[in-house]
């Protein structure tokens, strides 16, 4: 069986890669795990190929050129995700995003979890085994 496309999609991941516990956690379950640090970069990958499950980090860089520039650095993840959902990209949208963010703002988290349905919502810092946990857990109730 091929290993789950994942689309890792963070900017403050350690380098080398193999040295960031997310990510190492996601490789050694057997992830084919793709990273990328931007939202220029993702729009891009999301443009390009189909992944399995999406893991999307909201506060992300962007140089304005897929994404307007006067989306805020703390939307950037929110656009994307509403783009998403709104079947703007080849890939499906229907597929499976884990959000993960450090946002304190109360409305936005709302915004977040209830009008761009999230399949799963994690606050940072976030340990290894609950990203994973919920990274298996929104495949298992996407194949069913």
């Amino acid at each position: 069986m091929p290993a789950k496309k994942l689309l890792y999609i963070e900017d403050e991941c350690k380098k080398p890669l193999e040295t960031d516990p997310l990510y190492s956690i996601l490789d050694e379950a057997g992830f084919e795990t793709t990273v990328v640090e931007d939202g220029e970069k993702a729009f891009e990958r999301l443009n390009q190929e189909q992944y399995d499950v999406i893991i999307l980090d909201i506060m992300l860089p962007h140089r304005g050129e897929n994404i307007p520039r006067d989306v805020p650095r703390y939307h950037t993840g929110i656009h994307l995700l509403k783009r998403l959902r709104d079947g703007e990209f080849s890939q499906d949208q229907n597929t499976p995003v884990v959000v993960i963010s450090a946002i304190a703002d109360m409305e936005d988290m709302r915004k977040i979890k209830e009008e761009m349905h999230p399949d799963k919502y994690l606050e940072k810092p976030i340990p290894p085994p609950a990203l994973l946990d919920a990274v298996n857990e929104v495949l298992k109730l996407k194949s069913k």
